[in-house]
């Protein structure tokens, strides 16, 4: 019982790690101006979800996969950018 308690621990310290990232991605995305910002980690991969008026350019999206990779170490493969 008392391992059992452990891996719940465990499992709440990734889960709040997780949230976050989730958290971070999003206010640094934002402070590059953008109007706002959803990002959603399941496992090794990412959603980011971006309000920008215009089509993203090569430039941003090259911003926002850097955020993702010094946040989380996702890579870039993995990174599904969204624009809203």
């Amino acid at each position: 019982q008392a391992e059992g308690l452990r891996l719940m621990g465990m499992k709440d310290d990734l889960m709040s790690k997780v949230i976050g990232q989730d958290k971070a991605i999003e206010t640094l995305v934002k402070a590059k101006g953008f109007e706002n910002c959803v990002a959603v980690i399941s496992g090794d991969k990412i959603n980011v979800i971006v309000s920008s008026a215009e089509e993203l350019v090569a430039s941003e999206v090259a911003q926002i996969n850097e955020i993702v990779y010094e946040a989380t170490g996702i890579l870039p493969v993995n990174v599904k950018i969204m624009q809203k």
